[in-house]
């Protein structure tokens, strides 16, 4: 269900039944500018909660990674008609693992740990910035969504290396200026090294710009901010 409530007054205004899935993070959601009773929302969903199952203590002490991730999965809840609809399905995707996900996917590719620029939020957008996770293995890159071309725009990636949740700081809080115009920054842990350092990255050509390697070696984190 997608349990609707007003900015305005904190009430619930709709209580609307969905198809099913599992999320951890929320992308982005806002209202169609042509029509203010239907809403865009943007999850990295997952057809089945197993990855909980998959995170148990053993398995990591193990290295046995979950067997996928989520996936952009848009979803258009119309408060007039009382429905959620996902209207940008992407069926021509081959199946694989949580085939339904991929059939259902805004663009095809696992990812988690999604971020958008914070000025953004609420508000139609077109970037998202998050961590690849191939079926099977750890975070192997950063990657950037176009979620109105739907596909995947630029890559980081580096061997034996693992990054964090890429945080974006725009470089303006200008409403006229570019979406992606400001950078991207993760700690990535070196695996073999055992080091960390913080990377920073263009937001638009996604060109690394800087790395500064920090005194001790940070595991894998989920959440971080820039203040």
């Amino acid at each position: 269900y997608f349990r609707i409530i007003s900015l305005d007054t904190g009430e619930q205004i709709a209580y609307i039944p969905g198809p099913a899935f599992f999320q951890f993070h929320h992308i982005n959601s806002y209202e169609c500018e042509n029509n203010k009773k239907k809403i865009i929302v943007d999850i990295c969903a997952f057809d089945d909660p197993r990855i909980i199952d998959e995170f148990t203590l053993n398995n990591l002490r193990e290295n046995i990674f979950p067997s996928g991730a989520g996936y952009v999965r848009r979803f258009e809840v119309d408060l007039d008609a009382n429905t959620c609809i996902e209207p940008n399905t992407n069926a021509r995707e081959p199946k694989g693992i949580h085939a339904n996900s991929h059939a259902h996917s805004l663009i095809p590719i696992q990812f988690e740990l999604p971020r958008i620029n914070p000025n953004f939020t609420g508000k139609k957008y077109q970037y998202v910035y998050a961590v690849r996770a191939p079926p099977g293995r750890i975070f192997d890159g950063i990657i950037k969504l176009d979620v109105q071309t739907k596909e995947v725009i630029a890559v980081w990636e580096e061997p034996c290396t693992s990054p964090s949740e890429p945080i974006f700081v725009p470089r303006s809080n200008d409403e006229d200026s570019k979406e992606d115009d400001g950078v991207i920054l993760s700690v990535v842990l070196e695996q073999k090294a055992k080091r960390s350092f913080l990377i920073v990255l263009d937001g638009i050509t996604f060109k690394e710009l800087a790395r500064a390697y920090l005194p001790v070696h940070i595991p894998l984190s989920f959440h971080g901010n820039f203040y």
